[in-house]
């Protein structure tokens, strides 16, 4: 974690609205909530995925100035599916189709 340091004072504590954040938490991806997983039209089963928000943080501590830069964002999503015969699922064909080959 990446932080700058500012000196605790007294302050009046703020009130808490936490709205729908408690209520409307992340589910985990189970067969009874993401019942389908299709790519490319075609259903695959899935066996595990990954989310990366790929913010790329930067301290900055110069002299006279201290910041933290939240630069640019790469996000990226990879998963393992079960694979499929070609003639089902040809990521290849399906890919120069996309780019007129």
């Amino acid at each position: 974690m990446t932080g700058l340091f500012v000196q605790p004072s007294t302050a009046a504590l703020p009130i808490l609205d936490y709205g729908t954040q408690l209520t409307q938490l992340p589910q985990v991806a189970t067969t009874a909530n993401t019942p389908a997983l299709t790519i490319g039209g075609t259903v695959m089963i899935l066996k595990e995925a990954t989310f990366d928000a790929g913010c790329n943080v930067k301290p900055r501590f110069w002299i006279g100035s201290e910041s933290i830069i939240i630069d640019g964002e790469e996000e990226s999503f990879s998963c393992t599916v079960e694979a499929v015969p070609l003639a089902t699922f040809n990521l290849a064909v399906d890919r120069d189709v996309r780019q007129g080959l």
